[in-house]
């Protein structure tokens, strides 16, 4: 019983540090030296849900995002849906693709950190990204409705 506790407490903790790394980052990302098993599996639903809305925001971000509403058989529903789909599998092939080369690129400067911690870390540093979505695209959604998707 008191090591579910200890184990929720540890995830609620990088819960509150997936928002914290946005005003101290430094905080943040020495708590990620932490390369035991439980750190790493508390902090995987947090760097999960970075990882996809991360992958939602940089998506939007693509051209092609840009001109769906010049189809006329693509409505605001099939949007939404192309940008969660779409987005999660963008954050997906990210994360591990950007994670990999940041940990080819500790080895390469001699520095010992797994595969995993660097994708961790990679993680982490898409908050401001995941702050973008949540901040500035209902903003611009507010402004300029559908006129964002169109050519």
């Amino acid at each position: 019983m008191a090591t579910a506790e200890v184990a929720h407490n540890s995830q609620r903790a990088w819960w509150l540090r997936a928002i914290l790394v946005l005003q101290d980052p430094r905080s943040v990302f020495l708590a990620l030296r932490d390369e035991s098993d439980d750190a790493e599996e508390a902090r995987s639903e947090p760097v999960t849900a970075l990882v996809f809305l991360g992958g939602m925001a940089g998506g939007l971000l693509a051209p092609l995002f840009g001109r769906l509403r010049a189809d006329p058989a693509i409505d605001s529903i099939d949007i939404f849906l192309i940008v969660i789909f779409a987005g999660s599998i963008y954050g997906f092939f990210t994360f591990y693709i950007f994670g990999w080369i940041l940990s080819l690129g500790v080895k390469a400067v001699g520095g010992e950190a797994r595969a995993r911690q660097c994708r961790h870390v990679f993680a982490y540093s898409l908050a401001p990204l995941v702050l973008s979505l949540v901040l500035v695209w209902p903003l611009r959604l507010a402004l300029y409705g559908s006129d964002l998707f169109k050519e």
